[in-house]
């Protein structure tokens, strides 16, 4: 349990500072990488829901608190993004790509329709054609691509690194619920 907090909060940072400061430079106009989408649909998936929520919202606050005027809207977006990623933890599977590519597909698309709508549309800017081709689809692209690299290599830290195993966090889970019923009654 330690072991994946702290890799959580360490792979949060790594993404945050590449995505901030290296990221930037590439010349790809307004669209970047959006690694800490990534990181957050990856550990919802393979962690499960409460997982992906906690992962979501330590990186929601983070641009909340580097990039927002106030808190709570990215980090909304990010909480639902791995939330609803980590209900899709039954189908989780070593070996198949095929699955959380698409999660990242369409947690980003989904992503990019709320910025546009929040950011734009709220704004009084409806230039949706420029959006899309300035912004969403090369973003969309790039961040799909690059979820290629690194979910193998955020799979590798949890599988062989970390040494994660699923029905030891279920035993948790009971052990705290029994303990936390037992201080009700008790």
């Amino acid at each position: 349990m330690i072991k994946r907090s702290i890799s959580t909060i360490l792979s949060i940072v790594i993404a945050f500072l590449i995505q901030t400061c290296l990221l930037r430079y590439l010349p790809t106009g307004r669209a970047t990488i959006d690694l800490l989408l990534l990181i957050t649909c990856i550990y919802g998936y393979m962690r499960g829901e409460y997982a992906g929520l906690i992962t979501g919202m330590l990186c929601g606050l983070t641009l909340d608190i580097f990039y927002s005027g106030g808190l709570g809207l990215y980090t909304l977006i990010y909480v639902y993004t791995g939330y609803l990623n980590g209900l899709c933890n039954r189908f989780f599977e070593e070996n198949d790509f095929k699955k959380p590519l698409a999660l990242i597909f369409f947690s980003e698309l989904a992503y990019l329709l709320l910025y546009f709508l929040l950011f734009y549309v709220f704004n009084n800017n409806f230039n949706f054609s420029d959006y899309a081709q300035k912004r969403m689809l090369p973003e969309l692209l790039l961040t799909c691509v690059s979820a290629v690299v690194i979910y193998p290599l955020l799979l590798l830290l949890e599988v062989r690194v970390i040494n994660y195993d699923p029905e030891e966090e279920e035993r948790n889970k009971r052990n705290l619920a029994r303990s936390v019923e037992r201080e009700v009654k008790g």
